[in-house]
């Protein structure tokens, strides 16, 4: 095994660093964009887009004292019941679609696709920001290109990588202002904390609960007042010659922050304090209650138990990230009892305690608050982060003490099995993401996944519809489809189609009228009524099937 990584090393330095990754992410780059319109439009992407017209109209207003457009001509940020949303992606979107691309009103398909492009195109650029992180921290390219490349293989995360508006750019901005965190901690300069400053607004513009960057990242300069790094690999401070300096950067970072998250936030502008105060109360406990399946139990969203989130987390990410996340968990840990007093002794153990501290406080805080959760864990995919880099910085700890092991040893022989189960758990998810495109949403490792639509929820968002109406075109040839729905994905999904094939399709058609039925088995009374078989769920004409288990499904509608 260990000649086998020698060879696998020796032929990438063959290549060199800069053809290596520029390659890699090359490739990766033109896979997203070749399969972007494979991808359907999930459950809140229609409101989204509605939440950058508000915001679009209400800045036209505030400026110009006019009207942008009809399509928003009725509809005032003061009084609309999602105004408490960050709106800087869905805005720059718009921008895009009427002032750039000059998309039309009526062009849905564009509209939507636009986005989707967009949402990839910013995750895109947050796993160069992870490679970069984690070469920084390894001091290995290599490791920093393992590193992309275990995050790309996370089938959830990049499953809403190529159409997710909220949770996702929450996701990338949150990777990027990890980044810009540690440097910021590590550079110390007026630059690294405006870019840090500008890139935690983003961040709080897509999710109120990134908060917990900018709140964490102030500890951190807290404890460099009293324990500053003097080693080579940290900042070189000094209590005296440094002090000025740095209680400088203390104060700006936060009033930049403010200052450029008010300015790229239009609802906070008349009443930045109170308007945010409704935004955090309002994000605490989210508008939403209905039931969600959870471990074969329908319970509220209000009720749910606190193991709701970590057990999502580790049901849906390969088996080996988990176990690696406890080993790297445990050893920054072990270092930070080790400490004596310092909390951390260099740069790498306060960028490793970073990574783990990035995922725990924004878990914890949710925990604690008993805030709404729904939809499994996609509110918190952020924490995947921390939680992967965690990971890594176990897998590296094992690779190095495997690596010094001598030949015959038992760590040696454990080593080389632990790196073979290692390698097989991602070969395996490979081939389930290419095989279950562009299902790669419903995701559940080895350890849960048997008959796993009677125990949790599967397609939520609702992006299997497009398939299904791409698979109903092959079904029926009439010039005349006639199709109604559950939820109004099956609706919006319509707008994916090409023009001459959405044509085809009469919605809602009147119940006395022969037609087919599609359904994703949301919500309570419809997943229950799929489980029993009770029509029109035993007329079934096609299926979409993920390891054994329908994520969505036609059926014959019979008056």
């Amino acid at each position: 095994m260990k000649d086998l990584l020698k060879k696998m090393n020796a032929l990438l330095n063959s290549f060199g660093q800069t053809k290596v990754v520029c390659l890699f992410f090359g490739l990766y780059f033109l896979l997203g964009i070749w399969i972007v319109p494979d991808y359907g439009i999930s459950w809140d992407e229609p409101g989204q887009r509605n939440h950058g017209l508000v915001s679009w109209q209400y800045i036209n207003e505030y400026y110009d004292g006019k009207i942008f457009d009809e399509e928003v001509s009725d509809k005032d940020l003061k009084t609309y019941r999602d105004r408490d949303y960050g709106v800087i992606f869905q805005l720059t979107c718009f921008w895009l679609e009427r002032k750039v691309l000059n998309i039309q009103e009526k062009d849905h398909r564009s509209q939507y696709l636009l986005r989707h492009y967009a949402v990839f195109f910013l995750f895109f650029i947050s796993v160069i920001f992870f490679y970069k992180m984690l070469k920084w921290r390894f001091d290995s390219w290599k490791w920093g290109l393992l590193a992309a490349i275990c995050l790309l293989l996370s089938p959830r995360i990049f499953g809403h990588s190529f159409y997710n508006p909220k949770d996702l750019v929450t996701f990338s901005w949150f990777l990027i202002s990890v980044y810009t965190c540690i440097r910021f901690l590590e550079k110390r300069t007026l630059i690294s904390c405006l870019l840090h400053a500008i890139c935690c607004a983003f961040l709080i513009n897509a999710r109120v609960v990134g908060i917990c960057i900018p709140v964490l990242t102030i500890i951190f300069l807290l404890i460099d007042f009293v324990y500053p790094l003097s080693n080579k690999a940290g900042p070189k401070d000094s209590k005296s010659k440094n002090l000025l300096p740095r209680i400088a950067l203390l104060l700006l970072y936060p009033i930049a922050f403010i200052f450029v998250s008010i300015q790229m936030w239009p609802f906070l502008w008349e009443a930045p304090l109170d308007n945010f105060i409704i935004v955090w109360d309002n994000m605490k406990q989210f508008r939403w209650n209905s039931e969600v399946l959870y471990w074969n139990k329908y319970i509220k969203a209000a009720d749910l138990p606190w193991h709701y989130i970590p057990s999502w987390l580790f049901a849906t990410t390969p088996i080996a990230f988990g176990l690696l996340f406890l080993l790297g968990a445990f050893k920054i840990l072990k270092n930070f009892t080790l400490s004596n007093i310092k909390i951390y002794k260099n740069s790498k153990e306060r960028m490793d305690l970073i990574f783990l501290a990035f995922f725990i406080g924004p878990l914890g805080a949710v925990i604690l608050l008993e805030s709404v959760m729904y939809d499994g864990w996609r509110q918190m995919y952020f924490i995947y982060v921390g939680f992967l880099a965690t990971a890594l910085v176990g897998l590296q700890a094992a690779f190095v003490k495997w690596q010094k092991a001598e030949a015959g040893s038992n760590f040696n022989k454990i080593g080389k099995v632990l790196c073979f189960l290692f390698a097989i758990n991602l070969v395996g998810v490979l081939i389930f993401m290419i095989r279950f495109h562009p299902h790669q949403n419903v995701y559940f490792n080895k350890l849960v996944d048997h008959n796993i639509v009677k125990r949790m929820e599967m397609d939520y968002w609702c992006n299997s519809y497009k398939q299904l109406y791409e698979e109903l075109l092959l079904i029926d040839q009439s010039d005349t489809i006639y199709v109604r729905g559950a939820g109004w994905p099956s609706v919006s999904n319509l707008y994916m189609l090409k023009p001459a094939d959405r044509k085809r399709f009469k919605y809602n058609y009147e119940k006395k009228d022969r037609g087919y039925y599609i359904s994703n088995y949301r919500f309570k009374r419809e997943h229950k009524k799929f489980m029993k078989n009770k029509p029109p769920f035993d007329q079934e004409i096609y299926s979409i099937k993920v390891k054994g288990s329908k994520i969505g499904g036609i059926y014959k509608y019979v008056p």
